[in-house]
Order: C-alpha cells, then sequence, then structure tokens
C-alpha cells in the first residue's frame, strides 16, 4: 500500500509531462503557420478575483476593496480586411498593456477570428503548466520511492 502513492505520483507525472511535451510540438507547429499583424488594444476587461480582496487606506482608516484582474480585448485588421476582435485569456494585475497601445497579433489566415496576442503566457500557459506539473509529481513521485527504499 505505501509503494502505491510514489507509483501514482510517478505515473501522473510521466503523464503530465507527455502531455505538456505533445503540447509542446502541437502549439509550435500551429504558431509557424499563424500571420502576425499589429493590432490595438481598445478596451481592459476587469475581471474580478473571486475571494481576494485588497487592503487601501483612506481617510478613517483602512478598508477592504475586491480585486480586480485586467484582460485585453484587440482589434485588428486581416488581410481579408475583416475587422477582428479578439480578448485575451489570461488576466493580469497590474494590466499589461493600455488602452491604444499598439500590441503584435497572430492569426490562423484561414480563420481569423482564431487569433492570439503574441505573448508568452496566451501562447504558452497550458504547455508550461502540462509541463511544470508533469515534472513536479515525477519528481515527488521518484524522492518519495527513494526514500521507501532508503536509497538516498
Amino acid at each position: 500500500m505505501q509503494t502505491t502513492v510514489p507509483l501514482l505520483l510517478i505515473f501522473l507525472g510521466t503523464g503530465l509531462l507527455g502531455l505538456g511535451i505533445l503540447q509542446f510540438f502541437r502549439q509550435s507547429r500551429k504558431i509557424r503557420q499563424l500571420v502576425k499583424t499589429e493590432g490595438v488594444v481598445t478596451q481592459l476587461i476587469r475581471v474580478r478575483v473571486r475571494n481576494s480582496f485588497v487592503r487601501t487606506k483612506t481617510e478613517t482608516g483602512t478598508k477592504l476593496e475586491p480585486k480586480y484582474r485586467y484582460r485585453a480585448q484587440v482589434r485588428f485588421t486581416a488581410e481579408t480586411g475583416q475587422k477582428i476582435n479578439l480578448s485575451s485569456p489570461v488576466s493580469y494585475r497590474p494590466a499589461r498593456h493600455q488602452v491604444g497601445e499598439k500590441v503584435e497579433v497572430l492569426f490562423n489566415p484561414h480563420n481569423p477570428a482564431e487569433s492570439w496576442i503574441n505573448g508568452f503566457w496566451e501562447l504558452w500557459f497550458l504547455t508550461f503548466m502540462l509541463i511544470f506539473w508533469g515534472v513536479f509529481a515525477l519528481g515527488m513521485g521518484v524522492i518519495a520511492w527513494l526514500l521507501q527504499n532508503q536509497k538516498i
């Protein structure tokens, strides 16, 4: 029974790491097929962070206010002349972009609505998380297995 946990972690870590590597190659291939253009940030969409507050000072003391993150909404023109609006799936605090700022956009020339801001987290978040958690779980499983078998 005690050997089960390290083996499950090793199995889980190997699976997540394998999915992360597969996602890396898929995403790399997809990015090579995308077209670059310039877009303009038209709006910052405020996203409430659940159960998270910011302490602010007032004249009468301090108070807790809801915490917000910001996603950029970007407008760009595809090669066909079609105007496209895209909303970043990633939000930041503080806002990463400002309204009116020009940003690089990547889009699928066959389907311009399939578009992303050209940024690390916008393009690589899923890949990064799969690899990170895969390495973490695999490492924890190997360490636990070695400790159980007293090889450390």
